[in-house]
């Protein structure tokens, strides 16, 4: 029972990128938007069409249109809200927390539209939060789902295209802004990338030695051609490969790794980063 629930937590600990980007978000309000008319016309749950509306703001929208409210309440959580809790790498437990969050929203939304005036406000509140739940929690779900299942399809048809073009699995084609090849290595040769003003740093090992390039590029266009299990950001300046790590420096609540074939000096952790790297170190000794 006991590793059950270490799975479980596991699990919520890890990085929960679904809905990172921008366009992903915009297709949640859409999808969203979408499904829930269809959904609440279609089946009419709680027979909600039947309905006798008391708030004069509800007779501005008919009932069964209520799933545009729900929309565009995801569409403030979004990108009004959510970046100002400035989330960099949202865990799967936040996420699902986020998700609760929105549904309180949506429900108040719907309360101040559709729900009676005058008390007890508690009572109308649990029924409309019911109502809510109904008729956003499974558009909600499938809007995510088509979502996930959108994105790995384009990531299988990327990995189809690097095959094509004689990409090799394994290796990295670190390329310059312009667009063009400047170093072909294999993942597990890359050390470490630093970036400096608007270039990048790259250590990596060279017939039993250790090399540096640099490349005019950004770290986040270097950091998307390198697998997410392999290399760690624990700086805005600094990515790992985290089989080169020696050892982590703690002082005075900051963190720093020393890396393996480098020169000893130490790359610092941002606060940022550093639950992401405790959770890598974790995840090892229990693995060992």
């Amino acid at each position: 029972m006991h590793a059950a629930f270490q799975d479980i937590n596991t699990y919520l600990d890890r990085p929960l990128t679904l809905l990172d980007k921008r366009r992903d978000k915009v297709a949640l309000v859409v999808l969203s938007a979408l499904i829930s008319t269809i959904f609440i016309i279609i089946y009419n749950p709680l027979s909600v069409n039947d309905m006798v509306i008391q708030s004069w703001l509800g007779f501005t929208l008919p009932i069964s249109l209520c799933g545009i409210l729900g929309a565009l309440t995801l569409l403030l959580s979004q990108f009004v809200l959510k970046p100002m809790i400035r989330l960099p790498n949202m865990k799967a437990k936040q996420f699902i927390l986020w998700a609760c969050f929105e549904l309180f929203l949506i429900s108040l939304v719907i309360l101040f539209f559709y729900g009676e005036s005058g008390p007890p406000l508690l009572t109308e509140y649990l029924i409309t939060a019911r109502f809510a739940l109904i008729i956003t929690i499974v558009p909600y779900m499938l809007s995510c789902l088509l979502i996930a299942l959108f994105k790995k399809q384009n990531k299988d048809i990327r990995q189809t295209a690097d095959s094509s073009q004689g990409k090799i699995i394994g290796f990295a084609n670190l390329s310059d802004s312009s667009g063009k090849s400047q170093l072909i290595v294999q993942h597990q040769d890359l050390i470490c990338l630093k970036a400096q003003d608007n270039y990048v740093q790259v250590t990596y090992r060279l017939n039993g030695s250790t090399d540096k390039m640099l490349i005019r590029s950004s770290m986040k266009s270097l950091e998307q051609k390198l697998p997410t299990e392999q290399f760690l950001r624990i700086h805005r300046s600094h990515l790992i490969n985290k089989d080169y790590i020696r050892s982590v420096v703690r002082q005075n609540n900051k963190m720093a790794v020393i890396m393996n074939h480098t020169d000893d000096t130490p790359m610092p952790v941002s606060s940022t980063y550093q639950a992401a790297l405790d959770r890598q170190f974790k995840r090892q000794i229990s693995m060992a």
